[in-house]
C-alpha cells in the first residue's frame, strides 16, 4: 500500500508543479512523468498485490499438497498414468507461475530503464550536464549500431 500512497504523492506534486507553469508547454513532460512515475507503478503494484494475496493458493496448487507434493507415488490403487498426469499438471501450473514471474521482472526492468532515461534527460536542465546529455542523444544512433 505504500507504493500507492507514494504514487498519489508524486501525482499531487506533478500537478502542483505544472499548475504554476505554462500548461501547454509542459503537457508532454507531464504526461511522460505521469506514465513513468504514477501509472506504471500503480499497474505494477496492483498486479503484485493480487499475486501476493493469492500466493498461498498458488503454492498449494503448484508445489503443495494439491500440486507436485500431492502426487500419490506410493499408492498402489492409483495408476501410473494418473500419477504421471497429475505430476505434469502440477509441473505445468508451476511453469505458468515461473513465466508470470519472469514477465513481471521484465515489466519492472522496462519501467526502471524508462525511469533512468527520464532522470538522465531531466539532468539536461543544467547547462553543463546538458552538454553530456545532448552528446549522448546525438551519439545514440552510432552507439546503437556499434
Amino acid at each position: 500500500y505504500i507504493g500507492f500512497i507514494l504514487a498519489a504523492v508524486i501525482l499531487v506534486e506533478k500537478v502542483i508543479t505544472v499548475a504554476h507553469k505554462d500548461v501547454r508547454r509542459e503537457a508532454t513532460a507531464f504526461i511522460v512523468d505521469f506514465i513513468i512515475q504514477v501509472f506504471l507503478p500503480i499497474v505494477y503494484f496492483s498486479i503484485r498485490l493480487g499475486q501476493i494475496s493469492s500466493s498461498k493458493a498458488s503454492i498449494l496448487e503448484t508445489v503443495g499438497v494439491d500440486g507436485l507434493a500431492g502426487v500419490p507415488w506410493s499408492s498402489r490403487s492409483v495408476s501410473l498414468a494418473s500419477k504421471v498426469g497429475q505430476f505434469f499438471d502440477g509441473l505445468g501450473k508451476f511453469e505458468d507461475k515461473l513465466i508470470n514471474e519472469s514477465l513481471m521482472g521484465t515489466f519492472y526492468f522496462v519501467h526502471a530503464t524508462a525511469a533512468l532515461f527520464r532522470l538522465i534527460f531531466q539532468t539536461s536542465a543544467h547547462p553543463r550536464t546538458a552538454i553530456l546529455v545532448n552528446t549522448m542523444i546525438h551519439a545514440a544512433g552510432d552507439l546503437w549500431h556499434f
